[in-house]
């Protein structure tokens, strides 16, 4: 094997292996941008929601994020990580450490590495058992990682990057589908200005208003106040027997807890289109699933005929008024069901779901294209980054 084809230690390629710099948040933009561990998700950076913090120049120096530059978190999710691929004025925090590369690598393709099954098996494999699971600098770089030509590595990481474009492209126009239907509710059920019998805006047409006690605000003629539960059935989910944490041919149905997929399963508790949000621990979080799917018991299951409606109600809900619990958080069937909301006419919540259908409907399928797009790329990654499949140099033009 040649030199340019072998397994080398990656903490020997690395000129800087470097812990962060140790300070206190703020949201208030008093120094560079503070990246912490928090703020990496699978493996990319909102740098939007990074807070700041107060460095001097000597030691802003010292810890200032490069392009190139790779961090891993080494606390609370060992072995995430994330590239810096734009000039921010930023530093690092320290849960976290930075490596920097020899020449013989391209950043780009040492970051894929380390979103490969084979890396985060080995992250798994020298995990502190403590109550903060960690691991130190040595532990994060020391696995062997292919050395293959550095055109080679451009093109393998132009591979992936080209596929994470698009499920991230994807992403960024749900975000946009989502903001136009919250738009729409606003506009239709908070500032009344859903169409009337003519098309035109309901309140500013001079449509009549009535006083409402239980709000204590004027509300349209023909609508009233109620209940959640006057439009929705609540039920719980339920603890599986057994489950998967990854998808495979029998185990296909999604595991839904408060927040997010926990695993898979083999056998749906619900075919229907349904939304989920937390029953126990995280609130706040509305998950709409409009496959076969398997909520957990830590969730609140809902049901309605007004589906897109009572989505934007269960956003809007502030889950701490609701919460009973008391070493962790918890809230129930009952009060979710006694939540007061504003009932309007059928013709316009009939309305209100056809034009939310149809935004609803391309993310949808923004959502399945990106599910297609993540198994294409998680197939690759363990293949190429072995050298079990080669890319042709002209990828990485």
């Amino acid at each position: 094997m040649s030199s340019e084809n072998q397994l080398v230690n990656l903490r020997d390629q690395c000129i800087v292996i470097q812990y962060g710099y140790t300070a206190t948040a703020s949201e208030d933009p008093i120094g560079p941008k503070f990246l912490r561990g928090t703020d990496i998700k699978t493996g990319f950076i909102n740098w939007i929601n990074v807070p700041y913090c107060k460095i001097d120049e000597n030691e802003f120096e010292k810890y200032k994020l490069n392009i190139g530059d790779i961090v891993i978190t080494r606390m609370g999710s060992p072995g995430d990580s994330a590239i810096i691929e734009k000039n921010i004025y930023s530093v690092f925090a320290s849960y976290l450490i930075r490596i920097r590369l020899n020449d013989f690598f391209y950043p780009k393709y040492v970051f894929y590495f380390l979103q490969s099954k084979k890396y985060k098996d080995y992250i798994k494999s020298i995990i502190s058992t403590s109550a903060t699971p960690g691991v130190n600098a040595k532990g994060l770089t020391d696995i062997e990682i292919l050395r293959i030509p550095l055109q080679e590595q451009k093109a393998i990481a132009k591979v992936l990057s080209d596929l994470d474009d698009k499920i991230e492209l994807n992403n960024e126009m749900n975000k946009t589908l989502e903001e136009i239907g919250q738009a729409l509710f606003k506009r239709w059920f908070i500032d009344f200005e859903f169409p009337n019998e003519n098309g035109n805006p309901y309140r500013a047409s001079g449509g009549e208003m009535v006083y409402s006690e239980e709000l204590g605000k004027e509300i349209p003629k023909g609508w009233k106040v109620g209940k959640l539960g006057d439009i929705v059935s609540i039920k719980s989910g339920e603890r599986p027997k057994s489950k998967k944490e990854t998808k495979d041919s029998f185990f296909n149905v999604p595991l839904i807890g408060a927040s997010k997929i926990m695993g898979y399963v083999d056998m749906p508790l619900f075919n229907e289109r349904i939304l989920v949000i937390g029953r126990v621990g995280t609130h706040g979080i509305v998950q709409r699933v409009e496959s076969p799917s398997y909520p957990s018991d830590n969730t609140l299951v809902i049901n309605s005929e007004y589906y897109e409606y009572t989505y934007f109600i269960l956003k809007d809900i502030d889950y701490s008024s609701l919460n009973i619990g008391t070493t962790q958080p918890l809230i129930t069937q009952t009060s979710v069901k006694n939540y007061d909301i504003l009932i309007p006419s059928k013709s316009i919540l009939k309305l209100f779901e056809d034009l939310n259908q149809i935004v609803f409907q391309l993310a949808n399928e923004n959502k399945i294209q990106n599910e297609i797009l993540s198994q294409i790329r998680d197939t690759l990654l363990p293949k190429l980054m072995s050298g079990e499949i080669r890319v042709s140099l002209e990828a990485a033009q």
